[in-house]
């Protein structure tokens, strides 16, 4: 039983938590069941801007990575909180790891979800072509693993994964894959 001026709030698939000295900690239904999609995010890219090129190759990953995210999370029609803090999460993992700016990837994020949200086949387009430009880069593998981590955390924060979420990813993985063979 929680002490006093402390407690949990559930709905929707999501807990949040919040102790006597204010301190709130939200948590998705994928992370109460034990899975924690984004843990060991920034373990999977600590070397890519350490390569050439790296300013413009961690630019190309949050393009990437965040049109990923927005292409999944569009996928049923709009960008539920859950999938918005999965996200936020991933921006947080990247920028620990990299030189990046999170206003630079909210801002990319936003984008891509304003331009699906107006037209949703013109508006994939750019996003489907910033994956393509990440996968097209010389030794992406590594950030084009990342992309699709992401994405699939995405797909995951609302607990299951809709047959149109899961039909993105698989467009995304296509895409990915095709473009660094």
């Amino acid at each position: 039983m929680p002490g006093a001026g402390e407690g949990e709030i559930m709905a929707n698939g999501l807990t949040l938590s919040f102790a006597r000295n204010g301190m709130m900690v939200l948590r998705t239904a994928a992370q109460e069941m034990g899975r924690l999609p984004m843990t060991g995010l920034s373990n999977n890219f600590g070397g890519f801007l350490s390569t050439s090129g790296g300013a413009r190759r961690g630019q190309a990953l949050i393009e990437a990575s965040m049109a990923g995210a927005a292409l999944v999370a569009m996928a049923d029609g709009d960008v539920s909180f859950a999938e918005r803090a999965l996200v936020d999460q991933a921006i947080d993992a990247l920028a620990a790891r990299a030189a990046i700016e999170p206003p630079v990837a909210v801002s990319a994020f936003e984008d891509f979800v304003d331009g699906i949200r107006r037209n949703s086949s013109q508006g994939r387009e750019p996003a489907l072509a910033a994956i393509a430009a990440l996968a097209g880069l010389d030794g992406a593998t590594d950030e084009a693993a990342v992309v699709l981590r992401i994405a699939e955390a995405v797909a995951r924060a609302d607990g299951g994964v809709s047959d149109e979420k899961r039909a993105v990813l698989s467009e995304i993985a296509g895409q990915l894959d095709a473009r660094s063979n």
